[in-house]
């Protein structure tokens, strides 16, 4: 099967390593088109904006104070998000090492760098119809050392965890070589930024070594849109993917309940994590559309909004009055999620003080009659 290609990112060489049919569905297909934004996703992009901007200002007001700077990016966007993603932004930018900064003072740092190869491995233009691999680097700068140019490459990440895809630093070095016409022995320098981290241990730096993935990425061309099957290959990844709702893993179980009942537990144990990601995804679209109507109606139900008190818990509080309770040392511990269960279990009653109401809404499912 024969398609037109598109610029390959390292993102589509990730998708394709993770899924082949989410590839094919996000870039081959347009299916991608209905995704919703995860909130993941959207932390993700906003930090990178606060931070872009307030090292773009930092850079040319170098005598102001980083961390006013950084506060005045944060109110800039701040205010786009919805409530319950701003604590998380807010915590995640306090935890920023600013004095890590200071090596791009006196640095002619690039921003957001959009950069393209042609099928020659020649520099062209990001949106180019010629471009054939193309990438962003968050920051970039080039120093020059004992007449050799060295590329040092500076990449946020929000991840949880900080693990670096050596997939991503070779995809890098290869566009920068290219890109930057270094000779080989010149050096790529390859920073990850992990900033739910602390300070030195939050950045994770190698120097790429060019030379043992070149055919790799050229071959990466056919390899990605020439192939004859593309098989859904659950994992992980599920939870994140966009299109989980097309899947055919989930589309199979979407039968009657015998059907589902015929299907042995491998089939099912495979098709749990694609299905688990695509009712969520579902539930989002639903709650978006209902912000905007009242209810909406299906060939054979209807969804509305429904009002309910959500309970509030002051954790810290309530892990301070049972540390002063009479609780075994077996049964709590400073990392305890305190919920309503965890009280119940106790034989305790939640102090009023430790309590708070907040209206929210869940979706409401009624049959219509048909």
């Amino acid at each position: 099967m024969l398609v037109k290609a598109k610029p390959i990112s390292y993102t589509m060489i990730s998708s394709y390593n993770n899924c082949p049919w989410m590839f094919k569905a996000i870039y081959i297909d347009n299916l991608d088109q209905y995704k919703v934004k995860t909130d993941a996703l959207v932390i993700g992009q906003t930090i990178h904006t606060i931070i872009e901007e307030f090292i773009n200002n930092w850079k040319v007001k170098l005598t102001a104070s980083p961390q006013k700077l950084l506060d005045e990016a944060i109110q800039k966007y701040l205010p786009t998000l919805k409530d319950g993603l701003k604590d998380e932004v807010i915590g995640i930018l306090n935890n920023l090492d600013l004095g890590i900064i200071e090596m791009l003072r006196g640095k002619d740092v690039e921003s957001e760098k959009a950069v393209a190869l042609d099928i020659n491995l020649n520099p062209v233009d990001f949106f180019s119809p010629d471009a054939v691999w193309r990438g962003k680097f968050d920051f970039v700068w080039i120093d020059e050392f004992l007449g050799a140019r060295v590329v040092n490459i500076l990449d946020f990440k929000t991840n949880r965890e900080a693990t670096a895809d050596p997939l991503q630093l070779q995809f890098y070095a290869f566009l920068a070589h290219h890109y930057y016409k270094l000779e080989p022995v010149d050096m790529v320098n390859l920073y990850f930024w992990y900033l739910r981290q602390e300070g030195q241990e939050a950045i994770i730096h190698t120097t790429a070594k060019y030379s043992e993935h070149v055919d790799e990425f050229i071959a990466m061309p056919a390899k990605l849109f020439e192939q004859s099957e593309y098989p859904a290959t659950p994992g992980e990844h599920c939870r994140y993917c966009s299109v989980a709702h097309h899947c055919p893993l989930v589309k199979d179980l979407a039968k009657s309940p015998e059907q589902v009942q015929s299907k042995n537990i491998e089939e099912l144990v495979d098709a749990y994590l694609p299905l688990k990601q695509a009712l969520n995804i579902i539930e989002a679209k639903i709650n978006e559309a209902l912000e905007q109507k009242e209810e909406i109606e299906g060939a054979f139900v209807k969804v509305k909004r429904k009002e309910y008190n959500k309970t509030v818990l002051d954790e810290q509080g309530l892990r301070e009055y049972l540390k002063s309770a009479d609780i075994p040392a077996d049964v709590l511990w400073d990392s305890v999620s305190i919920t309503q269960t965890l009280f119940k279990k106790l034989g305790l009653k939640i102090p009023e003080e430790y309590v708070t109401k907040e209206v929210a809404y869940r979706i409401e499912v009624v049959n219509k009659d048909i």
